[in-house]
This record gives C-alpha cells, structure tokens and sequence, in this order.
C-alpha cells in the first residue's frame, strides 16, 4: 500500500512471535494480531457463528451463546480435514478486516502476525516476511510451562503445522527467540533499523526494494555437537522427534518413555537447542545393547547420530563389554542402518559367535528386532 511498510510475521506456534511483535510495538510499528482478529470475530460476527456452528455442532457453543475456542480447537488440531473447512470459513472475513485496518492506519509501519500468513492471500499485502524460530524442544516448554497445555495436546499442535524449514525458506528476514528475550529485542530493533523511509511510488516493488537490508548478517557460528543422558523434562522433544523421524509410525506415550527412562539410558544428540538424536540403550552381562535410535533430520546421522554412537562405544569400553548389539526392526530409517554400518557395526548371524554371547543374544534380543548389527569390542572369548 502507498507509502506504507507492511511487515508480515510468521512461524510455529511457540516459536516466540508475540516477543517479536511487542519489541515491534515498541519502536511505533503497529501491529495486528491475526489470531485475536479471529477471536473478536467469533465473539461478535452472528452469520460466522452459524457457519461455524452448522459446520461443528452445539459441542462449540458455550453457556452464553458463544463460540468454545479450546473445544472448537481439540476437533480442528486433531483433524486436517477439519482445519481446513474451519479457515475456509474464517479467512475470508479476517482478510477483509485487517485490509480496513491497514487502510486506516495511520503508521507508516505495520506488522501483521499471522501462523498461516504464507498459506493465504495476506501474504501478498506484505513487503516482507519475518520469521520468529527457535527449536522444537523450546516449543515445547513454552507450550507445557507457559501455556499450561498437557504434553499430549502441545505435541500434537505442533505435530499438525505446515514445516517450520518452509516458512524459513521464505524469510526476507529471521528473529531467533531460542536466546533471552534482550537478544530478541536487539534482532528486532536492528532489522527494523534497515526498513527505511517506505517509497513514495504505490509500487510494491519499489517499496520492496527500498526495505532490504543495507548488510549482510554475518554467517552463523559454529556450535558445539552435545551428546547427553535424556532428563524427564526431555520427553516432550523425544516424543516429537520420534514422530517426525517415523512420519508418524510410531507413538509412544509420554508413560511409556518415563518408564524407560529407569530402565535404559537414552542419549541425547544436540546441537544448539535443538535435539536430533535420540538413542535407547544399556549394558546387561558384559555387552551393550542397542534398541531404539531416532535421528530427524536425516542428515543429523552425520553429526549428533554420529556423536551418541562414539559415545555408547567409549562408555561400553569403559564398562569392559565384549561387545554391542544393534537391535533392528522394520521402522529403523535407511539413514540409520548406514550410519551404524560406517560406524563400525556389521551384520552378523549368531550361530558363529562364542556361545556365551549366543545366550546373552537370545536373553537381549527384542520381539520385534528382525535384524542385528553388532561391534566387537573384546575379541578373547572362544567359547
């Protein structure tokens, strides 16, 4: 729009986008909240709530007559399908409403957050997209301790969004919230610091162009890779990186790895904040076993999936084991099965193994193993 700026902010829920706004607000941006757009529209448009009403049922209507966000929220997050009839309804009028109040504004900066700004037709107001990121497991936190939600109902928010790597993917611009909030606000405050004078031409392009940012950012640092025991607080970022390394295949519960948590060691593999290998193991009667091993994304197997490995061979050293096993099922990523093989493991049948080691096989291995790997460490045994 002529002789303004429109800035719009996108990304994950919990990826911090409300700390970005306020520390826009702070310096004259005005910002517009798309979701609280959809909330004062559920509370005061009568024809949108007989949409929604006729499309959901009574169950989303409270007391008073009003729409039930959190239950209209469990049907729509546990169901695609059903998201998608919900914004079809709604998106039209938040468009509208939001146009009137760029329209209206008197700023010469505006900020329109929005979760699925780059899905719909708000995105072509914008003369640039910011992106709010940090990683999955800080999600997480902010979702069970800020917002109150149980692991269960943050999972699956989370689990059912378009990939945070594709917002990214179209950032003119990109606030990292995993650090304090200061840090936040000085990323903030430093990219606005480029926008400039919005161009007195009504084209987008030039006002495009009059908004890009007078420097480079410096490439990022490199960070250490950290391989860790796994805490109770961890569970909520396994659960999610199972998930998303199975494409959904498998759903433990959060019972089923706390009580895994006294009966294995799980490894953590870390860059960052950010966990991307998770590996499940113990050392019984002299050897190591190995029985799960989740790495997302893929290309991690190099770096944490790599370093977790290292780790469990330097502690079953330690631990004088003649060996360890690598229990493999159908589930088990192709990634990881080369990694394991480049990492010393091999694929053996125990019928040639001393027989000691057969026994101490038959008692480790799991139902649902349907192959094995092992690394010898200690080669003296001879039967």
């Amino acid at each position: 729009m002529e002789n303004k700026i429109i800035i719009g902010l996108t990304g994950n829920i919990g990826t911090g986008k409300t700390a970005v706004m306020n520390a826009a607000a702070e310096r004259g941006v005005l910002t517009i909240d798309a979701d609280r757009v959809v909330h004062q529209l559920m509370q005061s448009d009568q024809e949108l709530q007989k949409q929604v009403v006729a499309a959901f049922g009574q169950e989303v209507v409270t007391s008073d007559g009003k729409i039930d966000r959190p239950a209209l929220g469990r049907i729509v997050f546990a169901d695609q399908g059903k998201m998608e009839q919900l914004e079809a309804l709604v998106h039209p009028s938040v468009r509208q409403k939001i146009r009137e109040v760029v329209e209206a504004a008197g700023e010469k900066v505006i900020m329109i957050e929005a979760i699925k700004l780059l899905e719909g037709e708000l995105a072509e107001l914008c003369d640039q997209i910011w992106v709010a990121n940090c990683g999955k497991f800080l999600q997480m936190q902010r979702l069970v301790i800020g917002r109150g939600m149980s692991d269960e109902d943050a999972f699956q928010r989370i689990a059912s969004q378009s990939p945070q790597g594709d917002k990214l993917a179209k950032a003119d611009v990109v606030i990292q919230t995993t650090g304090t909030l200061e840090e936040t606000r000085k990323q903030v405050f430093m990219a606005l610091r480029f926008l400039g004078e919005p161009d007195d031409s009504p084209s987008k392009a030039a006002s495009a162009e009059a908004i890009k940012p007078a420097v480079e950012e410096p490439d990022a640092p490199e960070v250490e890779v950290v391989v860790r025991r796994a805490r109770p607080q961890d569970i909520p970022a396994i659960l999610l990186l199972i998930h998303k390394a199975t494409n959904g295949q498998v759903k433990p519960k959060r019972a089923e790895i706390l009580m895994s948590l006294s009966e294995r060691g799980y490894l953590i593999g870390q860059i960052g904040n950010e966990i991307s290998t998770v590996v499940g193991w113990y050392a019984d009667k002299g050897f190591g076993a190995i029985d799960q091993m989740y790495v997302h994304p893929a290309a991690a197997t190099v770096t944490t999936g790599r370093a977790v490995l290292e780790e469990i061979k330097r502690t079953a050293n330690e631990l004088m084991c003649e060996a360890v096993f690598a229990f493999l099922n159908d589930e088990t990523q192709p990634e990881v099965r080369l990694l394991m093989a480049n990492s010393g493991y091999a694929i053996e049948e125990p019928e040639g193994w001393p027989r000691v080691w057969q026994q101490t096989f038959s008692e480790l291995k799991p139902e649902n193993a349907s192959h094995i790997m092992i690394t010898k460490l200690w080669n003296a045994r001879v039967a």
